[in-house]
This record gives C-alpha cells, sequence and structure tokens, in this order.
C-alpha cells in the first residue's frame, strides 16, 4: 500500500476503474493535450516575416532575408578574382576554393584546387603508381576509371552508335570525334 499512495495522483486514478476521478482526469488531461495542440498550431501559423510576394513565412529572420533576397535577383556576393557575382556567402567561398589552386606539386609546378586532386596528379603522373590491374590482360592502370574503359575493349562492346551511318564505338569520345566527320568541321 505504500508504494500505491508514492504514485502520482493519476496513476492511482488510473488504475481504480470505477472511481468518478478516473474518468475527469482523462478528459481533463485531452482537453488540456488539445488545448495546447492548438495553442502549438496557432503559434506555427502566425510566422513573423511574411512574404508580401508570394506569401512565404518564416519565423527566422535570416531564413527570411535570404528568401527575399532570391525574389529580387540581388547577387551581393561578388568573387574578388573574375567578378563572377553569388547569391550566398556560401556560394561563393566554394567558387574561390575551385579557382585559387593553392595545392602545388613539388615535382612540376602544376597547381590544384584541392590536396586530394594533387595526390591523384602526383600518383599518376610522377610515382606511376598502378593501382588497378585488369584480370584479362594484366595490363596495369593508375585509375579504375581508365581500366573500366580499357575492359570494354576486350568484351568488344560498342555502346556509342552514330545516329547518320550507324558506326558504332566503345568509347563516347571516339563517336564525337566521328560525328564532326558528317559536318564541316574537323576534329
Amino acid at each position: 500500500m505504500d508504494d500505491e499512495e508514492n504514485r502520482p495522483s493519476h496513476s492511482r486514478e488510473m488504475d481504480n476503474q470505477d472511481s468518478d476521478n478516473s474518468e475527469e482526469w482523462i478528459s481533463s488531461d485531452e482537453s488540456s493535450s488539445q488545448q495546447s495542440k492548438k495553442q502549438h498550431e496557432d503559434a506555427r501559423d502566425k510566422k513573423r516575416h511574411q512574404c508580401t510576394t508570394c506569401g512565404y513565412s518564416s519565423n527566422r529572420q535570416d531564413a527570411f532575408k535570404r528568401h527575399v533576397v532570391t525574389l529580387t535577383a540581388e547577387k551581393p556576393y561578388v568573387c574578388e578574382i573574375c567578378n563572377k557575382e553569388f547569391l550566398r556567402r556560401c556560394h561563393i567561398r566554394v567558387h574561390e576554393s575551385q579557382i585559387v589552386k593553392n595545392h602545388s606539386c613539388e615535382k612540376c609546378d602544376k597547381k590544384y584546387d584541392s590536396s586530394s586532386s594533387l595526390r591523384r596528379h602526383v600518383r599518376t603522373a610522377h610515382d606511376k603508381r598502378l593501382d588497378h590491374k585488369c584480370p584479362v590482360c594484366n595490363a596495369e592502370f593508375a585509375q579504375a576509371s581508365v581500366l573500366a574503359r580499357h575492359l570494354k575493349t576486350h568484351t568488344r562492346a560498342r555502346d556509342y552508335k552514330c545516329d547518320k551511318c550507324g558506326k558504332v564505338y566503345t568509347r563516347e569520345y571516339n563517336l564525337k570525334v566521328h560525328e564532326k566527320t558528317h559536318t564541316e568541321e574537323r576534329p
């Protein structure tokens, strides 16, 4: 009985189904829950910042400002290197990291925008690491993509077909070069 006395009152009422108080507790709990939900929905529907152009609304001022800028087509962030304009600060940061090539190869002075690109260059151009081996002819390649292209020579899969004459190629590049023969363009 001591345990029963120490439990919160609503738990006791729930255990005693014959008690008139249990129905009151359930109905009062439901009404307060419903009331709380309604208040939450009302608050959610009443956003502090509302766009008069399209009806967009937000409680967050930064999100609302970002929305307004998209409507005006204003691009306030300008790259100091090439003068390209951007809508958001994060976009210009990505752009600048791509054009500012600050990863230099110590062996040939080529520059890359990322350390991973520089590592790939060193591995393929200088270290001559050929980590990808053809299972058919044992030819070795520095990159998996080059091996995949090479494997097509063994299967004779010719996935690239000229629409004009029907000639087929294993590589898309070779098809594009061929297609130029049908025009005045020289490859």
